[in-house]
């Protein structure tokens, strides 16, 4: 019964990471920021960038009207084995300034993975964008959210990313160390052995014949 049990589990396991993987979106291909996109927005900071409107996708811009500590919200990209070492990405931004986001990973309240800082890219709309943003991430290998930070009261698109995967995992395999033989068990000369007692023995003849004398 209890392997049973064991067996189901382990089927269960199995079945969940399976679906896990196949809901995942391939973090190497261009992911284009649509009405499926998660937005997080902090309704107190509307008026900081946002033109007193929340997040939100934007038909032509990808998401629009973002402020300070909106969050544009990239769920569950599969990095695969290796990771990303990069990332690509279509921002519009035509302030006179510069526009501040935060990248994080899994955890949007942790330390940022990457920190950008975007000057005037030519318009805010994605047709006026010629040229892409590009900055260095390090995401780890698997499956992973992806959160994209307004830290400033100056706003900005995200239209589209595409992650550049990270240089092959090289696994290292550690040699077992040696087998030490065990110890020889510790064995007596049989002949010495019996030479000690005929010894023994002659000499307890030899005091027993003194006595009697």
């Amino acid at each position: 019964m209890k392997k049973l049990i064991a067996i189901a589990m382990a089927l269960l396991i199995l079945c969940t990471l399976t679906v896990n993987v196949l809901g995942a979106t391939d973090a190497f291909k261009t992911i284009v920021v649509d009405k499926n996109i998660t937005y997080i927005d902090d309704a107190t900071t509307q008026d900081k960038g946002g033109s007193g409107k929340p997040i939100q996708y934007v038909e032509g811009y990808g998401c629009g009207y973002s402020s300070l500590n909106d969050i544009v919200v990239f769920k569950d990209l599969d990095f695969g084995k290796n990771g990303a070492k990069a990332c690509s990405m279509k921002f519009g931004y035509a302030g006179s300034t510069e526009t501040t986001l935060s990248v994080f990973i899994d955890d949007y309240k942790g330390t940022p993975a990457a920190k950008l800082a975007i000057k005037n890219t030519g318009g805010w709309d994605i047709k006026s964008v010629t040229k892409n943003t590009d900055f260095d991430i390090k995401v780890p290998g698997g499956i992973h959210t992806i959160y994209f930070q307004f830290t400033n009261d100056q706003s900005g698109s995200i239209s589209e990313i595409t992650f550049v995967e990270g240089d092959p995992v090289v696994e290292t395999t550690t040699a077992a160390p040696a087998a030490t033989k065990p110890a020889a068990p510790q064995t007596f000369d049989i002949l010495s052995v019996i030479s000690v007692a005929a010894v023994t023995s002659a000499a307890s003849l030899a005091v027993i014949s003194k006595k009697k004398k």
